[in-house]
């Protein structure tokens, strides 16, 4: 038999995992939420507790390839197809890595 909280987590697991895949097909949030019955904020909340999958490597370089060429966030997510928060997580942890290697 299933403990309680152990069915609590794979639950949230299946939609946090829901969420992103709907993210990763270009819904934004107030869409997500009207299609799962979830409030915005529940949402945005989702994405903030960093709703993470493997990012492969030549999606890391394309964005930090396209952050030198001066390109915004939302473009290269937009280009990628990725969400917003992720390229900008990518671009935060590319410039620490470099400033720690300086």
């Amino acid at each position: 038999m299933r403990e309680q909280g152990s069915y609590q987590s794979n639950a949230s697991r299946r939609l946090d995992e829901k969420i992103y895949s709907l993210s990763m097909s270009g819904m934004g949030r107030a869409e997500i939420g009207k299609t799962l019955d979830m409030h915005v904020e529940t949402v945005s909340a989702a994405h903030r507790l960093g709703i993470k999958s493997p990012l492969p490597w030549a999606i890391r370089e394309a964005i930090i390839e396209r952050h030198q060429q001066g390109w915004r966030p939302s473009r290269i997510a937009r280009q990628v197809g990725v969400i917003q928060p992720v390229v900008e997580r990518v671009i935060e942890k590319s410039q620490s890595q470099m400033r720690k290697s300086a």
